[in-house]
């Protein structure tokens, strides 16, 4: 039978690769540098930080409705001049939003620019996420923890830009430090959008006369009795029935729903873990009196980069290791973590010590988990399947910090430890369930 596969130029699928995760790092790391903006945007507006509460929740909601229509809006764009498209209208309309918000004197009118920019947002997170899968192939669990990577990088890197701005630029002269930043972010965001305009097919398949005189070159045409009668287009079509039979060994409905609700959970359970800890670690260390504010600090500096740290450890480690390995083994360390800082939770150092781990070991569960569909269950890439997954962690991450201080409240400060290690402990047996569950599916479509 004729062997087919997509392009394999492997310049230009590092090229795409790199492309994704640089629209990771500027457009979520723009996103979440907005927090230490919110003092200047709050005098600009005239209104409290209350008032600012409330922009970051509609910038929230619009990321989550978003994330939603995104996978069908993608899944109906098959072409590749239809996706660039897509990417470079969302990256474009954010640069606008980014470039107008430091003029923007009206509140409801930053209101609704924030909405706008979280809508976006939400495209773009799809859009990258599955198209990470779609043209690193194979190596789908490393681009997608690399594209993660730069999300986290730019994080970091947000702030700094900031501080960097206002010190060369500081408040009173003639051009405005902040004003500056949100130009300086509009612009990377833009240049990113003409790179994704400019970029070669997403996908590609070998010319129609590259495949037939692969075909008669092979060894399926020397064995072939039939070889004599059969015409190039007979070949293309052949080579068409056995990539649609080799890559669609399709898991049933009930097996793709299901697999998609669990790893929705687990994708929840992540970036809940995720916002909790950033949340409330340096509350907890101040309000027990455990070390000083400035040690808090330095301690969620550590605790950051130490998710930057483990999400780059884990690229090269993904290469040798199944990402269902790697998943579980990290599930299970992130609880023994949490464990340690529960054990010496009045002991600065150990408890810090235990955090750090703990965001070492959370750090690649997120990106792993978004592939897991395709690299463990088998089933098709799709945008509506990234979608539920990203909606999912969205409304977690959104939720379940907000039950914190009430179990605070009940518990004391170290109610965060026992989320933690609750929703730790949750996520352990669904990864468990999804080895078990699709441990045929994994094993037929390794096979295949």
């Amino acid at each position: 039978m004729l062997s087919w596969y997509q392009d394999r130029n492997v310049i230009r699928r590092l090229a795409l690769i790199a492309l994704l995760g640089l629209s990771h790092c500027v457009v979520f790391g723009t996103f979440n540098c907005i927090g230490v903006m919110l003092p200047y945007l709050s005098r600009k507006n005239s209104t409290d930080l209350k008032g600012m509460a409330l922009v970051l929740t509609l910038r929230g909601v619009g990321s989550i409705v978003s994330a939603a229509l995104g996978g069908v809006i993608m899944d109906s764009y098959k072409s590749s001049s239809a996706r660039r498209k897509y990417i470079f209208f969302a990256l474009t309309c954010m640069s606008l939003c980014y470039v107008v918000v430091p003029y923007s004197a009206s509140f409801v009118i930053t209101c609704a620019l924030h909405l706008w920019i979280g809508l976006m947002s939400g495209l773009v997170s799809v859009f990258n996420n599955t198209m990470m899968q779609i043209v690193a192939a194979e190596w789908a669990t490393p681009g997608l923890i690399f594209m993660h990577l730069g999300y986290s990088v730019g994080c970091v890197v947000g702030p700094l830009v900031l501080s960097l701005v206002t010190v060369i630029l500081p408040v009173g002269s003639a051009l405005s430090p902040y004003s500056t930043t949100y130009a300086i972010a509009g612009g990377l965001q833009f240049t990113t959008a003409i790179l994704f305009l400019i970029c070669p097919k997403l996908r590609s398949r070998k010319p129609k006369q590259k495949v037939v005189e692969e075909y008669y070159q092979s060894s399926s045409y020397q064995s072939s009795s039939e070889y004599s009668i059969q015409s190039p287009d007979d070949i293309i079509q052949s080579h068409d029935e056995m990539v649609i039979k080799k890559v669609e060994i399709i898991p049933t409905p009930l097996v793709s729903i299901s697999a998609t609700i669990l790893c929705s959970i687990a994708y929840a359970i992540s970036s809940a873990s995720d916002t909790c800890t950033g949340d409330y670690m340096l509350t907890y260390v101040v309000s027990t009196k455990l070390s000083s504010e400035q040690n808090a600090r330095f301690l969620h500096s550590a605790f950051y980069l130490s998710v930057c740290f483990g999400k780059l450890i884990t690229i090269p480690l993904s290469k040798v290791l199944s990402p269902w390995k790697i998943i579980l083994a990290y599930s299970v360390l992130a609880v023994g973590s949490v464990v340690v800082a529960l054990m010496f939770y009045n002991q600065f150092i150990l408890f810090g010590i235990g955090m750090i781990l703990f965001g070492l070991f959370l750090s690649a569960q997120s990106p792993i988990i978004i592939g897991l569909p395709t690299t463990y269950v088998g089933m098709p890439v799709k945008g509506s399947v990234t979608s539920s997954i990203l909606t999912t962690g969205k409304v977690g991450s959104t939720l379940v910090p907000l039950t914190v201080p009430f179990a605070i409240d009940v518990i004391g400060p170290t109610a965060l430890l026992w989320t933690l290690l609750v929703l730790g402990t949750v996520a352990v047996v669904d990864y468990i369930s999804i080895v078990i569950f699709y441990r045929k599916n994994y094993i037929a479509n390794t096979n295949n």
